[in-house]
């Protein structure tokens, strides 16, 4: 079985003109594949299927959105994944190996935005994509005057920045999935907060393997924020229910 299969019954799932997808992936039908249906619902597209390549495209192109198959023969994909974050805002979703729930946490840490595994479904790719980039406008169009600065029990979160700094001013490094789930919890303080309302604004991490997920996730983030030992958890969990962050939040 091909890894995607181009199926143009999903052609009413039209993309949007104007957005450049750089595909990269080390198995030429794969990668031509994939190209040739982005190309089909209205994407300008470029390939690569190594590091090299993909500096040097995007050295010379502007690219909106750029898909990277975990497993490349140059190198990991995982570690093209942390350049780009440290260097880019350029929206990343990573091709992971079907089944490998691994691969999807370690795409979450590396700071990709989403995650699809292999063999797709053509139909989730484009909706992967769609949503990926709509978010991305999102935050690129939000308002100047928007709340920049969430503080909580002598933590402050920069929303605009992503930097989280605890009572002594140290940046805490957080992952796209920590900072997510962090942002959720710090807008929804003193209530509960469903996996349902996780799932609406986690991108990475897909149905199949979501419960799960989050709670490695959330753990992560709880051990992060109970560094210096508080007096109780500021992530605590409801049985049957989801999680519940219980410190208040003032915004500016």
């Amino acid at each position: 079985m091909s890894p995607v299969n181009v199926d143009r019954s999903t052609s009413s799932l039209r993309g949007r003109s104007g957005f450049h997808i750089l595909v990269v992936d080390g198995d030429t039908q794969v990668r031509d594949l994939t190209a040739e249906l982005l190309r089909d619902h209205g994407y300008s597209v470029s390939i690569a299927s190594n590091r090299h390549d993909l500096h040097e495209i995007l050295y010379t192109k502007t690219v909106n959105l750029v898909a990277i198959d975990i497993a490349l023969p140059s190198g990991n994909g995982l570690d093209i994944c942390r350049e780009l974050r440290a260097k880019h805002s350029l929206p990343v979703i990573m091709l992971t190996r079907l089944g490998a729930d691994a691969d999807r946490i370690a795409s979450l840490e590396a700071g990709a935005n989403d995650c699809l595994a292999k063999p797709f479904n053509p139909q989730d790719l484009l909706v992967t994509i769609e949503r990926t980039l709509h978010r991305a406008r999102e935050a690129a169009d939000a308002p100047k005057d928007a709340i920049r600065r969430l503080h909580f029990v002598g933590w402050s979160l920069d929303t605009w920045k992503r930097e989280l700094r605890n009572s002594d001013g140290v940046i805490i490094d957080l992952s796209m999935g920590e900072y997510e789930i962090l942002v959720t919890f710090l807008k929804h303080p003193r209530q509960v907060v469903s996996p349902d309302m996780l799932r609406e604004r986690v991108t990475l991490i897909g149905p199949k393997d979501f419960d799960r997920a989050i709670d490695i996730v959330v753990s992560r983030l709880r051990k992060k924020l109970d560094m210096k030992g508080g007096e109780q958890p500021l992530i605590t969990n409801i049985e049957n229910a989801g999680y519940i962050f219980p410190a208040s939040v003032t915004r500016t």
